[in-house]
């Protein structure tokens, strides 16, 4: 038998309306995969940022170490010449002893980033590739040297974010649902055929063996209209696609919100990370010409170990904090890539890391 429709779906054969879903489906299925690359990617970035910034702690640690050591060599030429005490070196000793201290737990520090790191690239230890790869993420700002500005930005995350396509494909598979349902409170008219075949013999073998044969067929074909009756189920199925539509269009409203907010969020976090950087390198400044001045001024017996000290802490704590500034431009640059959508373009580009390489894990 087969069954022919002649009223079509608005132009769409109703055979094909459940492929044409499958094809929605998976649309968004792609969608959704290069989100969650899109996710995963800045967390790489992320982790990344942080071991670049454990590194220059490590670097600034060991040139505290090396400044300590100067001062302990100066302490003992001073008290050479009986213009220091030996109070004077057990202290500048202790203080010594203090930095091997802090340069140890950093270096512990800088190996568990890089452990946290080549986890999220691949599991397996035995596969894990070269951290180095990764250096393409310090090419952030060349490819962000346009001029950013929040309606542009925003208007093109609303338009490039997977998340944001995914929805509208989940959309557009709905409208096809909600016109089958609404098709399916309607009569149907319907082309009807069939064929059989028939035997007339006196028993059920000869029968049965004189179908083979043809010679009887039964041809059948006409016209089916239908009129559906109560009609409570497909009224149901209807009204349930039709608020399954509605809840759609609400969390796309939800989902450009989000984007917009981070969108906005991005931006504050690069201006201001912008301001902190050219604040901190004007404090390094100033911090490393009053460091080399108290030294100067120790040298000469005019000052204390402990005001050196004292000058050279400052300038360890303004060194971090601007890797720390440094660390969070970069990140905001990367943010902005993820609240546009775009961040495995910035590997594909440069041909260094692609996506396909950072989703390892998830494959």
């Amino acid at each position: 038998e087969a069954r022919k429709s002649l009223t079509k779906l608005r132009g769409r054969d109703l055979n094909l309306a459940e492929l044409r879903q499958l094809e929605h489906q998976r649309a968004a299925a792609r969608c959704e995969l290069h989100a969650t690359i899109n996710d995963v990617m800045y967390g790489v970035v992320e982790s990344f940022l942080n071991l670049r910034q454990q590194d220059a702690n490590l670097t600034i640690q060991e040139q505290s170490l090396e400044q300590v050591k100067e001062l302990v060599e100066i302490t003992r030429k001073r008290m050479l010449v009986g213009r220091a005490v030996e109070a004077q070196l057990i202290k500048d000793q202790s203080q010594l002893a203090r930095q091997k201290e802090e340069l140890i737990v950093t270096r512990a520090n800088r190996e568990q980033a890089c452990d946290q790191l080549l986890q999220l690239i691949c599991p397996d230890p035995e596969e894990r590739p070269d951290p180095s790869r990764l250096e393409a993420i310090l090419e952030i700002p060349k490819v962000l040297e346009r001029e950013i500005n929040f309606t542009g930005l925003s208007r093109s995350a609303r338009q490039k974010r997977p998340e944001v396509l995914a929805m509208l494909c989940q959309m557009r598979s709905q409208d096809l649902a909600l016109r089958l349902a609404r098709d399916g409170v309607k009569p149907t008219f319907d082309v009807v055929a069939g064929f059989g075949l028939q035997a007339n013999d006196g028993t059920f073998s000869d029968a049965n063996s004189a179908v083979g044969t043809l010679d009887y067929p039964v041809y059948t074909l006409g016209l089916q209209y239908s009129i559906p009756l109560g009609m409570r189920a497909s009224k149901g199925r209807m009204r349930r696609a039709k608020l399954e539509r509605e809840e759609l269009d609400v969390r796309l409203l939800e989902l450009e919100a989000a984007i917009e907010l981070e969108v906005r969020q991005a931006l504050r976090g690069l201006r201001s990370s912008m301001e902190r950087m050219a604040a901190a390198r004007s404090t390094v400044n100033f911090a490393e010409r009053s460091y080399t001045n108290e030294k100067l001024l120790y040298r000469q017996g005019r000052t204390t170990p402990f005001q050196v000290n004292e000058y050279r802490i400052d300038l360890d704590d303004a060194r971090l904090r601007l890797a720390e500034a440094m660390r969070d431009y970069l990140l905001a640059l990367a943010a902005i890539r993820k609240a546009e959508g775009t961040l495995p373009d910035i590997f594909a580009k440069k041909g260094r890391l692609n996506a396909k390489t950072l989703a390892f894990g998830l494959e």
